[in-house]
């Protein structure tokens, strides 16, 4: 046995249950390796691995990672014909779930033709988080051309929980719980006095993911951070603040509204020891913060808004409480299916740990989807910095809106945002 799942991989297992939910990347190349090459580099990953090894099965009521020495995979080649072709089959792929325990934890496919491809690979979200997904990519790729790279085995890396700092371990974690409970009860009162008789995220149980992508190019992503730090604002707060505001404008009719949103952290950096990007494995916290929004809201104020709530929860640990509450929280909400997560979530994977460049290879664009899920928000994303470029993956549910819908939902983001950079910040205080 290689070890039991800990609290996120658990609640991992939770959403699986009611819908798929996994990390699906897409990666665009030109002058790509023969699918030979690729086959053969996602089993040398899988020496180096254990996870990429790895089933997952039920032993005394306990989610146990386990090596059935069976370390097949889903592989298929499929003819590449056209630009879009990608979508449909990674919609396909996001909308699959994972047959446990027969199943790999992964499956990869790969739309190849002489001088084009794009690997899909679908990732159990219990074995991977953005960060170490991304890692996973660079490997392949220096593989798959050629390069020399490391091929020590790695150890499976202990449960998240085993590595908090201590005040979140023993007596003290359960302390830090309550105080969290008791503000999550709070938030939660507040919103729904807040929102009676207002429109609240709809239930529409057994919805198809579908995907949207947006390329933003340097220069205005530089300009966007630039005017960001003169607030003491982060990508990843303006960004947000953007969703949201086009989330209200067109599904709430601009008015004024308390809207629950999400943010992810990185653990990796706040584990004792620190864990290495290269760990295979899930180290991430879902942050949920209600934001008072209206449609006329200017950008930077309900950037400040959401940042001040963001930096406040931090500092108290809130990321750490986050991660110990997921596999309750998801029990409570996929049991009731009384409500939503709330109404938008983004994942900002900031500048993204992978060359332009492996050999003759070159990686054209990076894409990350998270399969839609029918009681998560109303829209959700990854963005992250590549080649200078802000690349910005939106997921959204038929049984939501419709595509058209999807795209005035995007394109009122990019306005949003181009509309605040022609307007001069306020002076931060």
């Amino acid at each position: 046995m290689l070890r039991a799942l800990g609290i996120f991989e658990r609640a991992v297992m939770v959403s699986n249950q009611h819908a798929p939910f996994h990390i699906n990347i897409v990666v665009q190349l030109q002058n790509p390796p023969v699918p030979e090459k690729i086959k053969e580099s996602i089993h040398k990953l899988q020496g180096r691995h254990p996870l990429l090894r790895a089933r997952i099965k039920q032993i005394d009521n306990q989610y146990r990672f386990f090596d059935s020495g069976d370390h097949r995979f889903p592989f298929q080649v499929i003819k590449r014909e056209n630009d879009q072709q990608w979508i449909e089959v990674t919609e396909q792929t996001m909308a699959a779930g994972f047959n446990l325990p027969d199943d790999s934890l992964f499956r990869a496919y790969y739309l190849f033709s002489d001088h084009t491809a794009e690997l899909i690979l679908s990732i159990h979200h219990a074995i991977s988080d953005a960060v170490s997904a991304t890692n996973l990519i660079d490997e392949l790729l220096t593989i798959a051309t050629g390069d020399q790279f490391k091929s020590e085995e790695l150890q499976v890396i202990p449960k998240l929980e085993d590595r908090l700092p201590k005040e979140f371990q023993g007596i003290k974690k359960i302390i830090n719980l309550l105080k969290f409970g008791i503000s999550q009860f709070s938030d939660e009162l507040n919103y729904r006095v807040k929102n009676f008789n207002k429109r609240k995220p709809p239930i529409n149980l057994g919805g198809q993911s579908h995907i949207i992508t947006r390329s933003l190019p340097e220069e205005f992503v530089n300009s966007l951070a630039y005017h960001g730090r003169k607030q003491n604002l982060t990508l990843n707060s303006i960004l947000n603040s953007a969703q949201l505001l086009a989330l209200n404008r067109h599904l709430y009719q601009g008015k004024p509204a308390r809207m629950y949103t999400f943010t992810f952290a990185d653990l990796r950096p706040f584990t004792d020891p620190p864990t290495d990007s290269e760990d295979l494995g899930s180290y991430i916290s879902m942050m949920r913060f209600p934001v008072n929004v209206k449609g006329s809201s200017e950008l930077w104020e309900l950037a400040k808004q959401l940042q001040n709530k963001i930096q406040k929860s931090l500092k108290s640990g809130g990321k750490f409480t986050a991660y110990l509450s997921s596999e309750i929280m998801l029990k409570m909400i996929t049991k009731l299916k009384i409500m939503r997560f709330g109404a938008n979530a983004l994942n900002y994977n900031g500048s993204l740990n992978l060359k332009s460049k492996y050999r003759n290879t070159e990686v054209t664009s990076f894409h990350g989807f998270i399969s839609g899920y029918d009681l998560g928000p109303e829209l959700g994303s990854q963005a992250g910095i590549f080649n200078g470029k802000l690349i910005w993956d939106f997921t959204f549910l038929e049984t939501d809106y419709s595509l058209e819908k999807a795209n005035q939902i995007v394109d009122e983001i990019i306005s949003i945002l181009k509309d605040a950079l022609s307007e001069k910040p306020p002076i931060a205080q």
